[in-house]
């Protein structure tokens, strides 16, 4: 891939506990996602963390976890979003028998839910923001970047 031109692999990790893994049927394994990035790191291609905080089974460990995890992948950069419920997933069959959510609500002009069913939105927001602490001076440096090239390139 690296030969073809291949500089950056997003992988889907989600969570760095096995439990919410299992729970929102991953079907990987923390041990699988540590391998993945070493490999990728090795061969020199870019790597990003997909995370997914909210997870059913999400807590404070769970969240410990998935920073120990982010420290030993080194990704290059993550993208993280709060855990949304959407038709015919697992999840939404989860929060349709909790009784957190209905068929009804798709008839609505609502957008799709955050699933809140276990944590409320405010420490959704607050591990989310936590796990993108770290990637601010990385950020920083590419919408720069960004803003460079728009100026060069599209002048007003």
């Amino acid at each position: 891939m690296k030969k073809a031109g291949c500089c950056l692999i997003q992988y889907g990790v989600e969570s760095g506990a096995g439990e919410v893994l299992e729970k929102a049927g991953k079907g990987i394994t923390k041990e699988q996602v540590v391998r993945a990035f070493k490999i990728t790191r090795e061969t020199g291609i870019n790597t990003n963390a997909f995370l997914m905080v909210g997870n059913p089974g999400d807590n404070e460990k769970t969240f410990k976890e998935t920073q120990n995890l982010l420290k030993i992948i080194n990704a290059d950069s993550i993208s993280v979003a709060s855990t949304i419920i959407f038709p015919g997933t697992a999840l939404y069959d989860y929060c349709k028998n909790k009784g957190f959510i209905d068929d009804s609500y798709w008839l609505t002009q609502k957008p799709a839910p955050i699933c809140t069913i276990e944590n409320n939105f405010e420490q959704i927001q607050l591990w989310a923001n936590t796990l993108m602490y770290p990637y601010l001076p990385f950020l920083k440096k590419m919408l720069y970047r960004l803003s460079v090239f728009k100026k060069r390139y599209f002048p007003n």
